[in-house]
């Protein structure tokens, strides 16, 4: 079944509520202890840690979507395993057997929330077998931020189409990164590259933001114009997963300013075999000529 923009349309209005009441839970859990568990994920503390908090996030995201597989025949990706056996066998290996998949991330940003952080958000996506996300809806509970977007059709902050503001002449470069970045050995090397495009920009100074998850990564990029989210390709696994991109990179797609890979090519959000995105690495601007002297760097960093 192909989906037309009828029928995301009527898929993002479920989601929007999803997100909003995921997001309205979590934002309730904010001044609560919250044990950490370990699970099996890449070679971050950011990628081995779940709360119960996750769980019942995606608990309430799967009661609006679920009901919507069958009619629409979509597939699921989850982050958080889905506790059922009978849902998880029915689900399995979906997103590659189906024509479009939800791909969703119930508590991206898991390690900022248990630390009392900002940078941590509800992320919903609709993508392709292709690999293309169609559908975006991502819901930042700290500010009560609502973002979507729709392929062909824009991209809303809280209902209203969106507009990047411009950047003030001698404003600050925001520069964004996973955690893990500053352990690799290139780390300064880069840093010191997006120090010198910044001062080359009229920038008077480099921000950093690590703290926050991959989706308000590449949201602040778009809130703190000019700037960058750099996830450079690694061998170990990590890097980011296919939920942490789906939905931002709609956002930015309908925003003009499609993210590409380290490659150069347009990310690939459904690799058969893994959902790990540790291998293409992830390059997100807030302009189209930024994003290409950003690509610079990193090809100059090998």
């Amino acid at each position: 079944m192909k989906l037309y923009h009828i029928h995301l349309q009527e898929l993002r209005d479920i989601a929007v509520i999803a997100a909003k009441e995921a997001g309205e839970y979590i934002s309730a859990q904010r001044s609560v202890h919250h044990n950490r568990i370990e699970k099996k994920g890449g070679n971050t503390e950011a990628s081995q840690i779940v709360t119960n908090i996750d769980f019942r996030s995606q608990e309430i995201i799967l009661s609006h979507v679920l009901p919507t597989c069958e009619p629409f025949n979509l597939g699921l990706l989850t982050e958080e395993d889905i506790q059922d056996k009978v849902q998880n066998e029915k689900y399995k290996n979906s997103r590659l057997n189906k024509e479009y998949f939800w791909c969703i991330d119930p508590l991206d940003g898991t390690l900022p929330f248990v630390e009392g952080n900002p940078g941590y958000a509800v992320s919903i996506a609709i993508v392709s077998k292709s690999g293309e996300a169609v559908l975006g809806i991502i819901y930042d509970p700290v500010k009560g931020v609502l973002y979507e977007a729709i392929k062909g059709l824009g991209c809303l902050r809280n209902g209203k189409k969106w507009k990047l503001k411009k950047p003030k002449n001698n404003g600050d470069f925001l520069f964004t990164s996973n955690r893990s970045f500053k352990q690799l050995p290139s780390y300064n090397t880069m840093k010191k590259n997006v120090v010198e495009l910044a001062i080359s920009l009229g920038c008077k100074q480099v921000v950093e933001h690590q703290h926050g998850g991959a989706v308000m990564n590449a949201i602040w990029v778009l809130e703190n114009i000019p700037g960058c989210y750099v996830a450079l390709p690694k061998k170990q696994d990590g890097g980011g997963s296919i939920w942490d991109f789906a939905a931002t990179a709609c956002i930015f797609d309908e925003m003009g300013l499609s993210p590409v890979n380290c490659q150069k090519t347009p990310l690939n959000l459904n690799s058969e075999g893994t959902t790990f995105m540790n291998k293409q690495g992830v390059i997100y601007a807030s302009d189209s000529h930024l994003q290409i002297r950003i690509l610079e760097l990193v090809k100059n960093l090998n």
